[in-house]
């Protein structure tokens, strides 16, 4: 059943992932570099682009959200960052993108003041680097965009986090199962295709085996080194029309001793969006719907 969710809780749908180390709880590990593939996955289970792609299937065809990410910074400072979230699915029933597209996002800030109507759009794809568009309000014109890897207004949440992958983006290894917080994950290591030029092209991932929800993400360069790490809030997940999220995630920087939460004041489930309002040259006139 379709619902309206105003939350004090926090975090976003996101396609996240995760991962442990070997020994012990993942609390107890060391999670400075990817874990070494292990004997102890039990043969005839599910693979780890099978566990993947049921990951994949649990998302909204489309949604609505109004979000705020708070920024905190070594000394304490914090930002606070508000904006709304136009989000559509391209994939059909197979998790295979539509001519190329995987998936289209729009985000119009409403805080801070001074970028107040300043909109992007991520047009997420297959077969090349995503597409990305701007608009300002002091130029009043929309400008197309390269973003890789930039933080959304100095927080430690980028662009590319508000669109999924496709499940044909990288190849997929099962690790030995472990848990987050008492619950079951199993756990997926995810090497992206050289080609996509991504900032981080090792993930690791611990998924929730009821729920296929992503709990714990570790995100590598290709040299091994931790880049950042999110976590989901497990108390946090819900059910909302038949997919389950994480009400709660934070996304740390590793090296930069930084921090942002996420939070999702609105959330509405797989609305009716036209595809006019992906178009670029709409951004302009962002409207809630």
């Amino acid at each position: 059943m379709s619902r309206i969710v105003g939350s004090l809780g926090m975090g976003l749908a996101l396609a996240l992932l995760l991962a442990p180390a070997p020994g012990g709880t993942a609390a107890e590990r060391d999670a400075s570099t990817p874990p070494a593939a292990v004997a102890g996955v039990p043969e005839g289970e599910l693979s780890g682009r099978e566990i993947y792609r049921r990951l994949l299937l649990n998302r909204f065809r489309t949604s609505l959200q109004h979000l705020t990410i708070v920024a905190v910074e070594p000394d304490g400072h914090q930002q606070e960052v508000q904006m709304l979230a136009r989000w559509k699915d391209y994939r059909d029933e197979h998790g295979q993108p539509q001519d190329g597209v995987i998936a289209k996002s729009v985000v119009r800030f409403l805080e801070p003041f001074d970028m107040r109507r300043t909109t992007y759009l991520v047009v997420a794809r297959d077969d090349r680097t995503h597409d990305q568009y701007f608009y300002s309000k002091h130029t009043k014109r929309v400008r197309r965009i390269l973003l890789r890897g930039v933080g959304i207004l100095g927080t430690d949440y980028t662009l590319d986090d508000l669109v999924f992958h496709g499940i044909d983006d990288a190849e997929y290894e099962r690790l030995p199962d472990d848990q987050v917080s008492g619950v079951a994950t199993y756990v997926v290591r995810a090497r992206m295709r050289p080609e996509l030029e991504t900032r981080y092209p090792l993930t690791t991932t611990y998924i929730d085996q009821e729920r296929y929800v992503p709990l714990r993400t570790l995100y590598h360069d290709a040299d091994g080194v931790l880049l950042r790490e999110l976590l989901s809030n497990v108390e946090s997940i819900e059910e909302f029309d038949g997919v389950w999220i994480a009400t709660a995630s934070t996304m740390r920087d590793v090296r930069d001793d930084t921090s942002s939460t996420m939070v999702v004041h609105l959330l509405r489930p797989n609305p009716e969006l036209d595809e006019a309002l992906f178009n670029n040259f709409r951004l302009r006139e962002f409207s809630w719907q």
